[in-house]
């Protein structure tokens, strides 16, 4: 298990953590929605190591893999991944850029009043604005990038269980 955390742990923590920052660099300049796009691709691409971390498990293991088994080891590898991305995440929102949520609440309630009527904007800007409350630390944004993260991994994780599993 330590040559597996070692290797593909490692694999997974770095791959999130440069895909991500260098998907954050389009919210740097104002680009949310690529950047989101990316944010979901690098998430992907850095769950990907579960499938050659499983497979190098059962190969090891007498070609045997439960699914107990599979779906542990696939989600202590996106634990690797979440751990890097909220890392990312957090530095960028209290480092990089402090003003992140307030640029991030002004640019969506300015496409919002541009796109909807007068009563609706009202009632949306309030119901974002009291959404925004509650993310609007580097802290909870990273523990919900976390979550995030490994939701998809367990997705990935089942998936790649459901392949090796013997």
């Amino acid at each position: 298990m330590k040559t597996l955390a070692r290797t593909f742990g490692l694999y997974q923590f770095l791959t999130a953590v440069i895909l991500f920052a260098l998907s954050l660099i389009g919210t740097h300049q104002g680009d949310y929605s690529s950047s989101e796009i990316l944010g979901y691709t690098a998430i992907l691409l850095s769950l990907w190591g579960i499938f050659p971390g499983l497979k190098n498990y059962r190969s090891a293991h007498n070609q045997t893999l439960g699914f107990a088994q599979g779906l542990g080891i696939g989600l202590f590898l996106t634990s690797f991944s979440a751990l890097g991305i909220s890392l990312v995440d957090y530095l960028y929102t209290s480092v990089v850029n402090p003003d992140f949520f307030s640029e991030f609440l002004t640019r969506s309630l300015a496409e919002m009043k541009a796109t909807m009527t007068a009563e609706e904007f009202r009632i949306q800007s309030l119901e974002f604005k009291s959404q925004m409350e509650v993310f609007s630390s580097s802290g909870a944004m990273a523990g919900f990038m976390f979550v995030t993260v490994s939701l998809m991994g367990l997705v990935v994780s089942l998936v790649a269980t459901l392949i090796y599993k013997k």
